[in-house]
């Protein structure tokens, strides 16, 4: 099995969205937006707070992914944009927009560099209302090598080690991964990751619950 796996850079950046459900009677409305990719939760990554512009925010906030390419060109992996207005009480989602990343991919093949592009958001309650703005673009594919196995359990067994001695010290739980080797994180279904890894999935299953403790 290659050490190796084709990928693709994913840059996307939320600019705005208008017409955002209003759900506050008195207080301000103050709205971020978080992006998923698939189901996988550590894909997670969230722009700042906008708090000025209430039901019509603008982020013009960057953030980038690297993707296997046979997700890149094919179904099985979806964009998901989740938008949330800030509240002390806890913080409510207020719209949502998906999109499939091979759809993405497609619909700028024939656009050069950045393609812009207005999704709908749907309400909790089922309805259609608003829009979020986005811009992204996809970078060529290239050759992007996976961290080993053992690399893997340097950073997991380093990772809860050192949370374990600052909890003990300072009794304040750290849930934070604490990694010793970095590398581009490859985003991909769970078909793909299967194919890929192989039994490293498994393995990387085991891993993260092990990080999460």
């Amino acid at each position: 099995m290659s050490d190796h796996v084709v990928c693709r850079d994913f840059k996307l950046t939320l600019v705005s969205a208008t017409d955002v459900e209003q759900i506050r009677n008195i207080f301000k409305t103050k709205v971020y937006a978080a992006v998923t990719i698939g189901d996988n939760k550590a894909t997670k990554k969230q722009t700042s707070t906008d708090k000025s512009n209430e039901t019509n925010p603008k982020w013009n906030h960057t953030m980038e992914y690297t993707i296997a390419a046979t997700d890149v060109q094919n179904p099985g992996l979806d964009l998901l944009i989740e938008l949330y207005i800030d509240r002390k009480r806890g913080d409510k989602c207020v719209g949502h927009a998906t999109r499939p990343i091979n759809e993405l991919f497609h619909h700028s093949a024939n656009n050069i560099g950045i393609t812009r592009l207005n999704l709908p958001l749907v309400t909790e309650g089922g309805v259609t209302k608003g829009l979020v703005t986005l811009e992204y673009s996809f970078g060529e594919e290239k050759s992007v090598k996976k961290l080993s196995l053992v690399k893997k359990l340097v950073n997991v067994g380093t990772s809860v080690a050192v949370k374990a001695t600052i909890m003990s010290s300072t009794r304040v739980y750290v849930s934070t991964p604490i990694h010793v080797f970095h590398e581009p994180e490859i985003v991909c279904s769970k078909a793909t990751a299967s194919a890929i890894f192989g039994a490293e999935v498994l393995l990387d299953t085991a891993l993260e619950v092990v990080q999460n403790m």
